[in-house]
């Protein structure tokens, strides 16, 4: 408890791209009884691997300086690590060539009435479709009503070129020595927070099987692409040495890492 009040006041001190995120995995086993073991299970995010770092180190200290005040034994256990994703605007490019060949996903009435049943559940200022992005408040009702009236290239700028998101994947490694591209389609409602029973709910229906094929579809579609014109493999190639220049690819796990000791109830 110590090192998380610790870590919870290191939060004024770092950048708002840094995410902290942490859970008592073992608290004691009795209210009377000093625990033999105690353990916080924490992640720690950050868009820049340097930062990432120091972050990371800050926290190693905090945890330290807990066990100092109670005269307690540290032991830290890496149970993983992954890079930030380094996209490609090239392969984005073709991405959304792609999407706009096939157009938006046709949901039915009896998709759209499930998927407004859902919203209904959360209140209405969890309904963000927007949430991120820099979209014109002129052109908010035409991107709503795209399925009835699709938007074209030149009417639909990367309004979301600067958002970070704070989701990790071993994905970002890959992006570091390859060039990359991540499209996202349409697998739930607007109001479905992530990591909720909404989200599941939705994704086990024709909603998500909807927009899982429709995401294969824009994939080959590039591959496509890819494989009859090899000059998109030289510009997407050209752009990915231009980005990683001086920055070679460096694994953030730490040399001699052995298998995770994962807590027993965590599977």
């Amino acid at each position: 408890e110590l090192m998380n009040v610790g870590v919870n006041y290191l939060r004024e001190h770092v950048t708002e791209k840094v995410r902290i995120h942490y859970v008592i995995t073992r608290g004691g086993e009795l209210p009377n009884v000093v625990p033999e073991l105690a353990e916080s299970w924490y992640f720690v995010r950050a868009l820049d691997s340097e930062e990432l770092e120091q972050v990371a180190a800050r926290v190693r200290k905090i945890a330290e300086g807990a066990a100092l005040m109670t005269e307690t034994r540290l032991e830290v256990t890496l149970n993983g690590a992954c890079s930030s994703v380094l996209n490609n605007h090239y392969l984005a490019d073709l991405h959304f060539q792609a999407m706009e060949q096939l157009g938006p996903i046709a949901f039915s009435e009896e998709e759209l009435a499930f998927a407004r049943a859902v919203n209904e559940q959360f209140p209405p200022e969890a309904i963000r479709p927007f949430e991120g992005l820099r979209v014109p408040p002129e052109m908010r009702e035409r991107v709503a009503a795209a399925e009835r009236q699709p938007l074209v290239a030149e009417n639909f700028p990367a309004w979301d070129e600067d958002r970070v998101e704070t989701g990790s994947t071993d994905v970002g490694d890959v992006s570091w020595i390859t060039p990359l591209s991540m499209l996202s389609t349409t697998c739930f409602p607007t109001g479905a927070p992530g990591h909720s029973w909404a989200n599941t709910a939705a994704a086990g229906t024709s909603i998500g099987h909807k927009g899982m094929i429709h995401a294969s579809r824009i994939m080959t579609l590039v591959g496509i692409d890819l494989y009859s014109d090899p000059v998109h493999l030289e510009c997407a190639r050209r752009e990915f040495a231009e980005r990683t220049a001086g920055k070679p690819y460096r694994s953030p796990l730490p040399d001699g890492l052995v298998a995770p000791r994962y807590p027993e109830h965590a599977g």
